[in-house]
């Protein structure tokens, strides 16, 4: 058997593909190794550009091995962030000492009156009524209850001078009054049933009893109206 040239490029060849013999050939072309795209024997009228060529060839492959490297690659400032911030010795003191600037809002800033949960706790509820270290209830925590609360205090007497408006003869507003009022019996009846209330005040309880009386007087303002209106 003699030796014969191989027509088709280096890739096609090794890879047993069809060759169209186009310098570069269209398959490379396609998988962008237009600068690998190399044959055994160039073609006579190609020799005299065949520095130049071979020049920009060798080139552009070397840039198009680049361009796939970093397509498989992370930018380099997203890796060292990431290393930052998997970093042990980053604290959590420092972090929330110092909020990210990409954050839509910070941590300091809340709703006043109302205490923001730890990250730790998956309940909200547990905020307040977690009944297994009571102890342990800062006095911010107390005086945002007790700020929350307040609000109500002294709340149905300025109702009963200054009076209620036309708001509660809609429909929608008395409905929501009525699931109101259901909804803060059934809470005073728990809070008043529970053992940590047995023999001791409760500011909270005390609270939600005096909404619930509020909301019952509202209930009876509203039914006075309506037997007056129906007369």
């Amino acid at each position: 058997r003699r030796n014969r040239t191989t027509q088709s490029c280096f890739n096609c060849y090794k890879t047993k593909r069809m060759c169209d013999r186009q310098r570069p050939c269209s398959r490379c072309s396609q998988l962008g190794l237009s600068g690998n795209c190399i044959y055994e024997v160039e073609e006579p009228s190609r020799q005299g550009k065949q520095d130049d060529e071979t020049r920009l060839m060798a080139r552009i492959a070397e840039l198009e091995g680049v361009v796939r490297e970093l397509k498989n690659k992370p930018h380099p400032r997203w890796l060292a962030e990431k290393n930052q911030t998997s970093s042990p010795g980053g604290s959590d003191g420092d972090q929330s000492s110092s909020p990210s600037s990409g954050s839509p809002f910070t941590p300091d800033v809340s709703t006043p009156g109302l205490p923001s949960p730890s990250p730790s706790e998956s309940n909200p509820l547990d905020f307040h009524f977690a009944p297994a270290a009571p102890q342990h209830r800062s006095h911010s925590e107390k005086d945002a209850i007790e700020s929350l609360l307040s609000m109500y205090a002294g709340l149905a007497e300025r109702i009963r001078r200054v009076g209620i408006c036309g708001c509660l003869n809609e429909t929608e507003c008395y409905n929501t009054v009525l699931d109101l009022s259901a909804r803060l019996r059934h809470t005073a009846e728990v809070l008043a049933s529970s053992p940590s209330h047995a023999g001791s005040t409760c500011t909270f309880a005390t609270r939600v009893s005096e909404l619930d009386i509020l909301v019952k007087f509202v209930d009876d303002i509203i039914s006075c109206a309506v037997s007056l209106t129906q007369r």
